[in-house]
Order: C-alpha cells, then sequence, then structure tokens
C-alpha cells in the first residue's frame, strides 16, 4: 500500500466507561467479530455463502459424493459462532457525527487518535495485523463471496474433501469486508488473523446493556497515543480538563506534555 494512503492517525471512539476500561488496563478490548455493534455484520456474508453452497446442491444428485463435501461445508458455517476472531475499530477522522452517534452517547464519548505506523509495529508481536476495511456495493459484496465459496468448492471437488481451514479463511476475509452504506466511518481494524483461544490469559467478558460481550486485551503502551478529543456534551471545558488529570495520573505523555486535547467541533446535543 502506497504510504500517500496510509493516515498520520486513526481514531478509536468509545464511551467514558470504554476509555477508563482502556486507561485501567493498559489495553485495546479487541471484541469477538461476532458481538460488534452491527449485527449484520457477519451473518449477511455468511448467509451469502450458504446460498452459494445450497446452489451446487440444487444440481447434484443425491447419490453424487460431492454432496457430502457441500453439506460439509455448510454445516460449518453453522457452526462458525465458535470462531474467535476478534477485531477493534478505528477511524481516520477523529470528530465525526456518525461516529459519535454510534459508539459512544450524548456527554460519554471520546476518540483516541493513535499514531498508525507506531501501532502497526506495536500490534506486530501479538496475534494482530492492522487491515483498512473495503466498502463494496451490494452487488460486488455479493459476487466476491461467492467467487470465494466456488473457488473453494471447485478445489475440494478435485482434491475430495474441504479444507481443513475453509470457515477460518471465510471469516477472515469478510472480517475487513463492508457495504458501501459505511464507507463514510473510513474504517481500519485490528484483527486476529487466526482463531484466539478462550483459554488464553488476556482473553476476558466485558458487560453490555443486553450481553456479556468476549474480548481480548491487547497490551497498550500509552506512547501510541498522540491526541484525544472530547465527544458532544453538556460541559466541554470541565470534560477536557479531566482528560489532562486522567494524562498526567496515567502517564499518557504525548498529552500531558503537548496538550492534544480538544473539544468536538460538532454543535450536536440531545433533546
Amino acid at each position: 500500500m502506497s504510504k500517500d494512503n496510509i493516515p498520520q492517525t486513526i481514531y478509536h471512539y468509545t464511551t467514558q466507561e470504554g476509555l477508563l476500561g482502556i486507561l485501567n488496563e493498559k489495553a485495546l478490548w479487541a471484541t469477538k467479530i461476532h458481538y460488534l455493534n452491527d449485527a449484520s455484520e457477519l451473518t449477511e456474508p455468511l448467509r451469502i455463502a450458504t446460498g452459494a453452497l445450497n446452489q451446487y446442491l440444487s444440481v447434484l444428485q443425491k447419490d453424487d459424493k460431492k454432496r457430502d463435501i457441500i453439506l460439509g461445508l455448510v454445516d460449518e458455517i453453522r457452526v462458525s459462532e465458535g470462531q474467535n476472531i476478534h477485531v477493534a475499530s478505528f477511524c481516520t477522522e477523529g470528530d465525526l457525527l456518525s461516529q459519535w452517534r454510534a459508539y459512544g452517547s450524548f456527554g460519554s464519548a471520546y476518540s483516541i487518535g493513535f499514531n498508525f505506523e507506531r501501532l502497526q509495529q506495536h500490534i506486530s508481536t501479538y496475534p494482530f495485523e492492522l487491515r483498512r476495511c473495503e466498502y463494496y456495493k451490494q452487488s460486488k459484496y455479493q459476487k466476491y463471496i461467492e467467487k470465494y465459496i466456488n473457488t473453494v468448492v471447485e478445489k475440494s471437488f478435485s482434491e475430495g474433501s474441504s479444507p481443513e481451514d475453509f470457515i477460518e479463511n471465510l471469516v477472515n476475509i469478510v472480517a475487513t469486508m463492508k457495504l458501501m452504506c459505511f464507507k463514510e466511518e473510513a474504517e481500519w481494524r485490528i484483527i486476529s488473523p487466526r482463531p484466539i483461544h478462550s483459554t488464553d490469559e488476556r482473553y476476558n467478558f466485558r458487560a453490555s446493556d443486553s450481553i456479556i460481550i468476549p474480548y481480548y486485551s491487547l497490551p497498550l503502551d500509552f506512547s501510541l497515543i498522540d491526541e484525544i478529543i472530547v465527544g458532544p456534551c453538556p460541559h466541554p471545558d470541565l470534560s477536557r480538563d479531566t482528560i489532562f488529570g486522567l494524562s498526567h495520573q496515567y502517564g499518557i505523555t504525548n498529552i500531558s506534555q503537548y496538550g492534544e486535547v480538544r473539544n468536538s467541533a460538532i454543535p450536536y446535543r440531545a433533546i
């Protein structure tokens, strides 16, 4: 990828609770992909993949041994909830209204600006990669997944068995595929390219409003943080002062020494 396409800073949007959790654990929370805010983000591509496999089933005879291969692939998709692929999301814009609405709440939202190159280097020592999300129109999105399924099926037919890493690779591919309607986010993701075992010492769980969410606690060096933006809130000056206080207490030197804290410029309020 050209360096011209790489942002200098990428922003992680979070709430008060999320910010304090990151500071107290000195870690980023990489959420299991099935538990992201957009419930369709993984279910939709898996639905498309299942539909492509069912197309093969519709033209195969019941006694054809190839049916067993297809049924095996369909079954792998059905039980894919067990794939512990984890992601943490970032945006190239640190003060975006859609992100304040989606990832924070009025009076309780922040975007943490991470130095891209230092973050990329930091996570290379862990089971994670930093990837840019790609955006597709619905028709192209569907064709891309169907093409992958067709490739897997034809290879399986020629070898007489389905690949052992089919669902792992499929989930990995669709983890950075998004529909064009989300393009404004310009999202980058930290992603675990291979499943993380639930017995890993950094595998943990947190409470949400409706469900307990599994996540991986990815160790964080606070020198990676170059900026913190306070989201729209009723007390912007006090909120900004609090961030300075936190930066001193937790040793976020780029913030405490150079004053890289600012309030959102968006005149948004909850009524």
